[in-house]
């Protein structure tokens, strides 16, 4: 779960070999939009495979499995699609119309959330006052039980396809969803303005900073209570606006108020979460994420993407500072596997080798001979210069 989701307008299958993007950056609510699906691959890089038209601008697109897809438009119309075979979606169930949560600003309501959560084979829809929630089945979805989420502000969500819970003003109220006709209300937790931040989830264990987007925020971890009054326990009242969780919810990883540090806490006791290290990053910091496997951290701002090693995280080392091309900030996530680096990078989505010697190892088999510092430069983007190859 995450009310912020920065990767909502694309997502990489969970073999890795498959990814859905929002294929034009330049649209406007109401306006058709088109999602393109792109096969990867060591070799052959990146192949367009198919595409899904949409009535209205893209908001999300996720996959819930290798083989289906789901989205949202800017209507707030949850679809579900079977892409068994990419270059010809099929359209499967719509889910019933989420209301979204927004942010006022001076410009317009920014969308703080999609209203829209899945897991394997459930799915949740905030609006109306409540969470719906439905039970999916490759394409097709049956409607089932719901919780309550009354205030429009509330934002609620999976953490799990057997855990749920509301994000409200004056706390976290939890929910088992393990019978979706029949949620189970299973505790609250008390704290104040917890609908107002950036919360992410990750199996049972959620992060919030709360105060967001004051300068210096509250971070706080929560795990899914065993008993009637949850609680929460506060990291630091330092922390800068953006927070991520590991899978397997070993570390976390916060910026500082600063934004060019980045600390990291590991969680797997949630109750008694221990600080680990912390390192200084470009200036700006817009996000983290770890890989599959704990091994790597990947941060990012407008100044690009820094890589790092956590085999020792007492003392993350970082591996190499790759800057980007364009002005704006990179999302980045990597693929399951570890292999990639994905980069978005606005206009489109850089695929990195994690692993710089055999990044230079390929580039030998595609050219054959030496190359020169310009040529590693446009192959790699932003590695440092090896100078490989026999000539």
């Amino acid at each position: 779960m995450s009310i912020f989701d920065s990767r909502d307008q694309w997502d990489i299958g969970p073999d890795g070999h498959l990814v859905a993007a929002q294929m034009s950056m330049k649209l406007h609510p109401g306006s058709p939009s088109r999602v393109g699906l792109w096969t990867i691959d060591d070799t052959a890089g990146a192949r367009p495979v198919g595409t899904i038209d949409l009535p209205d601008t893209l908001q999300q697109v996720t996959f819930v499995n290798a083989i289906t897809l789901l989205t949202v438009d800017h209507s707030g119309r949850p679809q579900l699609w079977n892409i068994s075979d990419p270059s010809h979606p099929i359209a499967g169930t719509a889910l019933t119309t989420a209301d979204f949560t927004t942010y006022p600003t001076g410009l317009g309501d920014f969308i703080i959330s999609t209203a829209v959560t899945v897991d394997k084979d459930l799915a949740t829809v905030q609006g109306g006052g409540k969470l719906q929630l439905w039970r999916v089945n490759g394409s097709s979805a049956t409607e089932a039980g719901s919780l309550p989420a009354p205030d429009p502000a509330d934002v609620a969500g999976l953490l799990n396809n057997h855990q749920a819970v509301v994000a409200a003003k004056d706390g976290f109220t939890w929910w088992d969803v393990t019978d979706p006709d029949h949620p189970v209300h299973v505790a609250d937790t008390p704290l104040g303005g917890g609908n107002k931040g950036n919360v992410h989830g990750s199996g049972s264990v959620v992060a919030a900073v709360l105060g967001f987007p004051a300068v210096k925020n509250t971070l706080f971890l929560l795990k899914f209570p065993d008993s009637k009054s949850g609680t929460a326990v506060q990291l630091t009242d330092n922390a800068g606006g953006e927070v991520a969780l590991s899978d397997d919810q070993h570390f976390l990883a916060s910026d500082g108020s600063g934004a060019n540090t980045v600390n990291l806490w590991d969680v797997r006791d949630p109750a008694h979460p221990r600080a680990t290290a912390a390192v200084t990053t470009k200036p700006g910091v817009q996000g983290m994420a770890f890989n599959a496997g704990d091994t790597l951290m990947a941060t990012w701002s407008a100044a690009g993407v820094q890589l790092w090693s956590l085999r020792d995280s007492s003392s993350p080392a970082l591996i190499v500072s790759i800057p980007t091309s364009y002005s704006g900030t990179p999302i980045t996530t990597f693929t399951p596997n570890s292999a990639w680096l994905a980069v978005d990078t606005s206009s489109s989505i850089r695929f990195i080798d994690t692993n710089p010697n055999a990044l230079a190892t390929r580039l030998c088999s595609y050219t054959g001979k030496a190359m020169t510092p310009q040529q590693w430069a446009h192959a790699t983007q932003g590695l440092p210069y090896q100078p490989v190859c026999n000539a």
